[in-house]
């Protein structure tokens, strides 16, 4: 198989989320909506410095929809999928090493 199929492969089974209920897939869909208004609100005085209001419109679901894969995949991971425990093991390794400690805001 070759690498790009492989890969096809592996995204169309993180894609998957048949093993969801529909009630579990909108607990999600809520999760992810609370963390990014939480998101977007600490962002808004960089979004009124930084931002015009289109570009804002562009990036507030490019934050929902990663937190929502991300809730999902962890989810995955605890249930023992094997890729999605890949998926949260790349992602660890991905933090940058410069990152401070999260601290309540």
């Amino acid at each position: 198989m070759t690498y790009r199929k492989e890969l096809a492969k592996i995204k169309k089974k993180m894609d998957d989320v048949s093993c969801f209920s529909k009630v579990e897939l909108e607990h999600f869909d809520m999760f992810a909506k609370m963390l990014a208004i939480n998101v977007r609100n600490q962002m808004e005085n960089f979004h009124v410095e930084h931002l015009t209001d289109e570009q804002m419109k562009e990036l507030n679901p490019i934050i929902r929809n990663a937190i929502y894969s991300q809730l999902i995949t962890i989810t995955k991971a605890n249930m023992g999928d094997k890729i999605a425990k890949e998926t949260i093991s790349f992602s660890k390794q991905a933090i940058p090493h410069y990152w401070e400690k999260c601290k309540k805001i």
